[in-house]
């Protein structure tokens, strides 16, 4: 397999005069090659940390870093975690990561910080991205307000601690959350990227902790050397069966429900966004405005038929609205208020389910209103707003500092250069149309497109999202690798979401390299599953060892877990070896997995 290298970026673009601009290499198909053929998709990209004379000195292998993170004193001497200087920031910039990779910044201070700015103000730096907590972002907003922020988080063992991170990070404009290893769950990754959020994690270049950040579902993985990281990529796209055209991802998409689940009731109502979490999305997307009376209302359209006229649904009441029959749904169906949706999310009927709502009126007061509402209800940590209005997007980041945007995106000429400027000037993250991917990015071929667009955006620290799909082209987007997918058949209750693994599994005997076991899995919808995963040995003793397991059904798309310990159990324990299943009835989450098995949709049901 041809492991994905950003080895050599073409010319920059300089945007230095553009205050909110951002500039991006352009794209070539060399940077790409391999993609169209491996099976390992979408992986993390590659961060070399300068942390030693050794780290520098792997800049210049063959398989060199996505992205080199540098930490810089006050007087821009790149420093290395015992505080020893590895050499000037200017020199070891031009010399081992301009035009090679891209650079991330980390002062150690605000007088770091002032000295960066001073010199990005007399050499300006191209696609240059700033790491640091709230007060060193803040201060780049300021200072160097043409950099990408990333948000080095602390303390995200529980949902509440996450949540005040993901609040601190879109505070500080950030769109990356960056954890420890130590940090870096499966279940704490999710939770940031599926607020759309991109998570990189920090790693000591370890097979094991490399392995983690890989099997949690990061965007990202940190090491001082890139070496070990490309080294387990080689060894999970390896790990197909001959024959098999399955692809390995490190992570499962989010799947969100456009408008709800409208297999038996109308768009945009409760009852479809309660179909929508009992069939296993993730998320719904739903549209608001304002009704006359200035009452927020759940629908898409500008106009509704109000007594044999199309009018505009701005110029109706609540009470007149919801006298009207719905199209598709039930009796029982009538357009919803945002409260009547809080309600319904509140009440624990859908889950975890996510709110994706869309700002289809332009007022300004709509965002004050929902801002007052989303105090009401505690929402705060349910919901992400996307919107094509910029102006919409920044008034939520003034009234709503904390909760996550994203900038609706028909970027159908295949640029990437205004994607991501524009998601930069309303300091948001990326929506993007699904009709960009016809022959506008990569060589002509959509898998080309797919990987282009998740290695520019994922590159610089951007979670992905894409719509609207449709039931023929949904099973392809999850393919991808994108974070989520905004799609019509979100009946995907039945396809695997995630195995269910412990730090150990016990078997009966050690299994060799290469051989296959059985592991639990979960669906989307909650229930339990076995599957076949093949085992990458990291390391081996006498009755214990470390291993990643990547499910890879022959058709359709796998998943890599973190690292595992396989255990010899005293007393029968489950089956090891070649070819042969163990049913481990064992708990937790150690990995996310996605396999499209096919298949008609699902009965509607609630979820437990």
């Amino acid at each position: 397999m041809v492991v994905y290298m950003f080895k050599r970026l073409a010319a920059l673009i300089c945007c230095a005069a553009l205050p909110l601009a951002i500039s991006v290499a352009a794209v070539n198909a060399e940077v790409f090659q391999g993609y169209d053929s491996a099976d390992f998709v979408a992986q993390p990209t590659v961060v070399t940390k300068l942390d030693s004379e050794d780290s520098i000195e792997s800049l210049r292998a063959e398989q060199a870093p996505n992205v080199v993170w540098m930490v810089v004193d006050s007087s821009l001497q790149i420093v290395s975690g015992a505080d020893e200087s590895l050499g000037s920031f200017a020199d070891i910039y031009a010399d081992e990561v301009s035009g090679t990779a891209l650079p991330v910044v980390q002062p150690q201070d605000a007088a770091a910080l002032a000295a960066l700015a001073d010199y990005v103000s007399s050499s300006p730096i191209d696609e240059l991205a700033i790491a640091g907590d709230l007060s060193i972002l803040t201060q780049a907003q300021e200072e160097i307000s043409s950099a990408r922020l990333y948000y080095i988080a602390s303390d995200a063992a529980t949902d509440a601690l996450r949540q005040t991170q993901l609040g601190l990070a879109n505070t500080a404009g950030a769109q990356v959350v960056v954890l420890e290893s130590e940090e870096a769950s499966a279940e704490s990754v999710a939770y940031y990227q599926a607020r759309f959020k991109s998570v990189w994690v920090i790693t000591d270049g370890s097979a094991v902790q490399i392995a983690d950040a890989v099997g949690s579902g990061a965007y990202g993985v940190i090491s001082p050397d890139a070496a070990p990281v490309y080294d387990l990529y080689d060894k999970i796209g390896a790990s197909a069966e001959d024959g098999a055209r399955a692809s390995v991802l490190s992570r499962a998409p989010f799947v969100a429900a456009h408008r709800g689940y409208t297999g038996l009731h109308a768009e945009n109502t409760v009852g479809a966004i309660e179909d929508a979490a009992a069939v296993g999305a993730t998320h719904v997307e739903i549209d608001i405005r304002f009704s006359e009376d200035k009452e927020i209302v759940v629908y898409h359209n500008d106009n509704i038929t109000y007594n044999g006229s199309s009018v505009p649904v701005s110029s109706l009441t609540l009470s007149e609205l919801q006298s009207v029959s719905l199209a598709g749904g039930t009796s029982e169906d009538v357009i919803p208020t945002i409260e009547d949706v809080f309600e319904a999310v509140e009440s624990g009927e859908t889950g975890d389910l996510i709110l994706i709502i869309e700002f289809k009126g332009r007022e300004a007061d709509l965002v004050t209103s929902f801002a007052e509402k989303v105090a009401e209800y505690n929402m705060q940590s349910r919901v992400v707003v996307i919107s094509f209005f910029p102006e919409q997007l920044q008034r939520v980041r003034a009234q709503l500092p904390t909760i996550s945007t994203s900038y609706l995106l028909n970027a159908t000429d295949g640029s990437a250069e205004r994607a991501l400027a524009s998601a930069k000037s309303v300091n948001s993250g990326i929506d993007l149309t699904k009709d960009a991917l016809t022959s506008n990015y990569g060589d002509g071929t959509l898998e080309s497109a797919y990987n282009e667009i998740f290695r520019t955006f994922a590159d610089r620290g951007y979670a992905l999202w894409m719509w609207t799909y449709e039931t023929n082209d949904t099973a392809r987007a999850a393919a991808s690798g994108v974070t989520g997918i905004t799609t019509n058949e979100a009946a995907m209750g039945a396809q695997i979401h995630s195995l269910s693994l412990s730090d150990t599994l016990e078997v009966q005997a050690l299994p060799a390299d290469g051989d296959t076991i059985a592991v639990p899995a979960r669906t989307y919808a909650g229930d339990e599953v076995t599957v076949s995963a093949r085992v990458i040995l990291l390391s081996q003793g006498e009755n214990e060892a470390q291993a990643v397991l990547v499910a890879q059904p022959e058709t359709g798309v796998g998943l890599v877990s973190g690292s595992v310990t396989l255990r010899v159990a005293e007393n029968g324990g489950q089956t090891g070896g070649s070819g042969c299943n163990s049913t481990a009835g064992i708990a937790g989450t150690g990995a996310a997995l996605f396999l499209l098995l096919g298949g008609a949709g699902l009965a509607v049901k609630k979820k437990r």
